[in-house]
């Protein structure tokens, strides 16, 4: 259930069999109030560095908020590098209900996306959703995470380039590159050894497929991100000369 709580306004225009006024614009407006909802439903974590541990928070929300308790809080259960913890607080006329998200060390490199569910002692909300997400970042950046070879005409040489760069002072070596396509190639070219790195992505020459899609398995000497994967895309656009001199051709 949302917070999109506040006043909501529609126009709409109705015919009518009148003659004088055959198109009548109408105004409805109206009051929109959430009972209850977490705040915010989507939790951003951000983009961090591995070994950082982010703390976010979630609230209760809406008319019957004050009134309701917080009773269980729990993860999709895909990832353990999360920890929940619930804040019921009763400070004089303060309500301090809330959910405390941490993200916990050994957290692995990449995109984080994770479901929390709340269980409250509403009667009728018993149950909210948020969803979580966030990256984290290690000592190699990778731009872009996936790459789109478009929609090229057969036989033109489309060439993408993923770059890698070492963060901060740190240094890496790209041992080697392979893509799981046979009809995609993928090509090493040093910008500056152990800090910079160009990967280009093209179709080999010849090629007979006219779908690509696949990953581009890049093999470095850090710990923590020895194997870097890029899926790529594309295909190739449809040839309608054949239909045309067929005489298929669209009027």
């Amino acid at each position: 259930m949302g917070s999109s709580a506040g006043k909501r306004s529609k126009a709409i225009t109705v015919k009518t069999n009148d003659p004088a006024n055959k198109l009548v614009k109408l105004s409805v407006a109206a009051v929109v109030k959430v009972i209850l909802s977490a705040s915010p439903n989507r939790l951003y974590l951000g983009s961090f560095m591995k070994g950082e541990s982010p703390t976010k928070y979630i609230a209760l929300d809406g008319e019957d908020s004050v009134s309701t308790n917080i009773t269980k809080a729990e993860t999709s259960g895909k990832n353990d590098f999360l920890k929940v913890d619930i804040v019921n607080e009763e400070q004089g006329d303060n309500q301090n209900k809330k959910i405390i998200v941490k993200v916990l060390p050994g957290v692995k490199i990449g995109k984080i996306r994770e479901k929390i569910t709340i269980h409250t002692d509403h009667k009728k909300i018993n149950k909210l959703i948020v969803y979580v997400y966030g990256e984290v970042k290690g000592d190699i950046s990778v731009k872009p995470t996936s790459v789109s070879l478009g929609v090229f005409n057969k036989n033109k040489r489309t060439v993408k380039k993923i770059k890698l760069d070492a963060v901060g002072n740190t240094s890496f070596k790209v041992l080697n590159v392979v893509s799981t396509d046979p009809e995609i190639k993928a090509e090493l070219e040093t910008v500056k050894e152990g800090t910079s790195y160009y990967i280009k992505v093209s179709p080999v020459e010849g090629y007979t497929q006219n779908l690509f899609k696949g990953d581009i398995l890049i093999k470095t000497d850090n710990k923590d991100q020895g194997e870097i994967k890029v899926k790529f895309f594309g295909r190739v656009k449809k040839d309608h000369s054949k239909n045309r001199k067929l005489g298929f051709d669209k009027k």
